[in-house]
């Protein structure tokens, strides 16, 4: 394929979506190209182009393909406990405060996948909707992708999908059927869907239903765009909000400077920014500070909706940025030495006390990431997938370049009986390209992608990965087998290897 053809392609897509694809995925990038337009039967690759270029039905259907098959992404109820528990306990009871005078509020998950985002909305609202009697409430999901769309739609979701949720919230809004668990027409019927592309869709719009918003979710899809563009994003989402609205991304994925009219609050679960008229005298960044207490709301919410107590504490209090102190270093290798040997010895309930002592003393980030790590394996292994993938969110919010939580998350996936087996296959690659986007040298990561292609019968693919990754280990400077790997010794690792490339 020419180098042209294929930078025009990701011009194309970044006009068109605002995706940035990375360097590490062209040549899969390529591939889609080449595929693409032996689907269509085109003449070539600049006739490809310049269907997507021109304005016709056959144009539109295409991008409908491409947006589905380029916007692949894992979702699920109550993702991020911490952003859930803010929703939950500050921003949704101010919004409701603020807005008796009118009885109304308006919500827009932007870039809401299958739809468990808004959902998890509906569902804490139908909790408290006696105290919002006669209520106009509009949450609204929209997307680019129209498969994941429809999807949300039907409310059919995989047991994965709902790890968040206890066994009375599974019981009181879903009904097992043979293709999973149907979500309740109860709550299917309070959030709205609707296409739109953020890149080419007008707004704050009136014709389009996009404007003055109480509260804008866009989590986990700035990440996707150029910073240029997220930041014309945030401006224009800005503009859409009503004043005292709140805007809600993940964290780390807007960075300074902010768009102005945005006030913002830093939380201890999260940064949140809220718009407010331009000569209020709180227009500037806050310091952090508790949540605002709002008991009398609370009192009124079933205790199972509130955040789940983890066996790790959850200390809101900054983390320290100081380095140790000179005593630290050489007790916290000591510590650390003895709850990997109590992991690799597989005595976890002493390995998880000994992680809660840790995390009482003063750690740095880096510290904190590596204890809760392990303790996510921990769960894992013990199969609390719930506890382990919740702890996951954690971790890329402490770190959000390691690949680490990422190769977790597709192991827990794997480890899961599944209603809907292809679905979790293309989270599990989601989260597999992730971290060898963050990590190209992850023997781990290249060798559960590798399985993964194998499984869905593409075998040049799978030996492929497998030769880089056994080039990798010839190189390996350790004597132990890399990091999900301990299982095997680092000899019977590369020889079982060999056995594989040569075999296949």
């Amino acid at each position: 394929m020419e180098a042209d053809s294929l930078d025009r392609f990701q011009s194309t897509l970044i006009r068109h979506t605002g995706l940035v694809i990375p360097e590490l995925d062209h040549p899969q990038l390529a591939e889609l190209l080449k595929k693409r337009v032996r689907a269509l039967r085109m003449p070539s690759h600049r006739d490809y182009l310049a269907l997507l270029e021109n304005d016709s039905s056959k144009s539109r259907d295409e991008w409908r393909h491409l947006s589905h098959t380029l916007t692949i992404g894992e979702s699920y109820f109550f993702r991020d406990n911490g952003q859930m528990t803010l929703l939950r306990e500050t921003i949704l009871p101010d919004l409701i405060k603020n807005n008796r005078h009118r009885g109304q509020l308006r919500i827009w998950s932007a870039g809401c996948s299958t739809g468990e985002e808004p959902y998890s909305l509906a569902m804490i609202l139908h909790r408290i909707e006696h105290l919002i009697p006669d209520w106009q409430v509009m949450i609204l999901g929209t997307d680019i992708n129209e498969t994941a769309l429809a999807k949300a739609q039907k409310g059919i979701y995989s047991r994965w999908a709902m790890r968040q949720l206890d066994d009375a919230q599974k019981a009181l809004y879903f009904k097992k059927d043979k293709r999973g668990f149907k979500l309740s027409q109860l709550i299917r019927d309070r959030v709205r869907f609707k296409p739109i592309n953020l890149i080419k869709t007008p707004f704050p719009s009136i014709e389009g239903d996009l404007h003055d918003m109480d509260l804008i979710l866009c989590r986990n899809v700035l990440i996707y765009f150029s910073q240029e563009t997220g930041h014309r994003l945030a401006r224009k989402f800005a503009e859409t909000l009503r004043s005292g609205g709140y805007l809600l991304t993940s964290h780390a994925e807007l960075s300074a400077p902010y768009p102005p009219g945005l006030n913002v609050r830093i939380m201890p679960e999260s940064i949140i920014f809220q718009k407010l008229d331009g000569d209020d005298p709180k227009h500037k960044p806050t310091s952090p500070r508790p949540p605002t207490s709002t008991a009398p709301l609370l009192a009124q919410l079933d205790a199972n909706a509130a955040a789940r107590p983890s066996t790790i504490p959850a200390h809101t209090t900054p983390l320290p940025t100081h380095p140790p102190s000179a005593a630290q270093p050489h007790r916290w290798q000591a510590d650390v030495k003895r709850l990997q040997e109590a992991f690799m010895t597989k005595r976890y309930k002493e390995a998880l006390a000994l992680a809660e002592q840790m995390l009482t003393q003063d750690t740095v980030d880096q510290q904190r990431f590596e204890i809760l790590f392990l303790t996510a394996r921990i769960h894992a292994n013990r199969g609390a997938y719930r506890l382990a993938a919740e702890l996951c969110d954690r971790l890329t919010a402490l770190d959000r370049f390691s690949e680490r939580p990422h190769l977790l998350l597709a192991h827990l996936l794997e480890a899961q009986e599944s209603a809907t087996p292809e679905a979790d296959a293309l989270q599990i690659r989601h989260h597999l390209q992730k971290a060898l986007y963050l990590n190209p040298d992850s023997i781990a990561a290249l060798l559960e992608m590798s399985a993964l292609h194998r499984r869905l019968g593409e075998p040049h693919r799978a030996r492929r990965l497998q030769k880089a990754a056994q080039s990798l280990l010839m190189q390996w400077p350790h004597q132990e087998a890399p990091e999900f790997l301990e299982d095997w010794s680092l000899a019977g690792l590369k020889e079982e290897l060999s056995r594989t490339l040569e075999s296949s």
